[in-house]
């Protein structure tokens, strides 16, 4: 006993050390500091070097649903950039006023056309420039002619049966 109260210090530090250690290693195999579910994936953590090119795949009907959705959008919002956007030879022939093309889009729009989904599309090349011909699950018509990369032309072709 009297070992004891000589060296209770020693055997307290022992004793606590003792059951931190097992606290420790329970708290281990319980999971507790297990991979957080919420932490981002560790791809996006990479160490980019400077300059380095990040290949993405633009298709055909990537960009056939992007002059769609960007259109759309112009003729919710902004209908006047939306008027410039359509061809000369329609404006001459179907449009000459603002009214009448505002007209014809009033006509065309409807609560699947808010959506600006992509049906169906066809591509064509001529020389240089890129024809996409888009029809969205209200059954319009739209054909965006491609000079360059989002610089277009439209011509709006209606409902199709």
């Amino acid at each position: 006993m009297e070992y004891i109260k000589q060296h209770k210090i020693l055997i307290i530090t022992c004793a606590s050390a003792l059951l931190l250690t097992i606290g420790l290693v329970w708290l281990f195999n319980s999971g507790f500091f297990a991979e957080d579910p919420y932490e981002p994936d560790p791809i996006f953590l990479r160490n980019y070097d400077i300059n380095e090119v990040q290949q993405v795949v633009i298709t055909d009907e990537y960009m056939a649903r992007l002059y769609l959705s960007e259109y759309v959008l112009l003729l919710i919002n902004d209908l006047e950039k939306a008027y410039e956007l359509v061809t000369e030879e329609q404006i001459e022939e179907d449009f000459p006023t603002f009214e009448s093309f505002k007209t014809f889009v009033d006509n065309m729009k409807s609560i699947r056309f808010y959506s600006a989904s992509l049906d169906r599309f066809a591509m064509g090349r001529s020389g240089r420039d890129v024809t996409y011909d888009v029809i969205d699950i209200a059954n319009n018509n739209f054909i965006f002619h491609e000079s360059e990369i989002m610089n277009y032309r439209v011509e709006l072709a209606g409902k199709k049966r």
